[in-house]
């Protein structure tokens, strides 16, 4: 009896790519958050200015 295992490379070289674009879109949405965080940041900071000086 012989029992035989085997991963053809184009498969594995296939699913590098697709984990590499997935991370990629994940890379760009959490920059993409970070940049709105900074700004709704910077807007409420604004805001709280002006109250303290009303």
């Amino acid at each position: 009896m012989t029992i035989s295992y085997g991963l053809y490379v184009d498969d594995i070289d296939a699913d590098v790519r697709a984990l590499t674009v997935d991370l990629g879109i994940v890379l760009a949405a959490a920059s993409n958050l970070s940049k709105q965080a900074e700004q709704l940041s910077g807007e409420v900071g604004t805001f709280l200015k002006g109250v303290r000086a009303a």
